[in-house]
């Protein structure tokens, strides 16, 4: 169990999202592995996002031919 909130994650948002995956996986009719892997997977594209970064400009002298 986390016992320090992280001041740089979204807590609030990570313990709901924490609590409605535990529901998912108590509600669950029958718990496969495959069906575990999958909660945890949906639970993965939730929490993590990646934003599109810029491009870093590589100056001339530095590129390789």
């Amino acid at each position: 169990m986390i016992t320090e909130k992280n001041k740089y994650i979204k807590t609030a948002d990570f313990e709901a999202k924490y609590s409605e995956l535990i529901n998912d996986i108590h509600n669950t009719k029958y718990i496969t592995k495959s069906a575990i892997l999958g909660l945890l997977k949906d639970f993965k594209n939730k929490c993590i996002t990646y934003e599109p970064r810029e491009e870093l400009e590589i100056p001339q002298f530095l590129e390789m031919r």
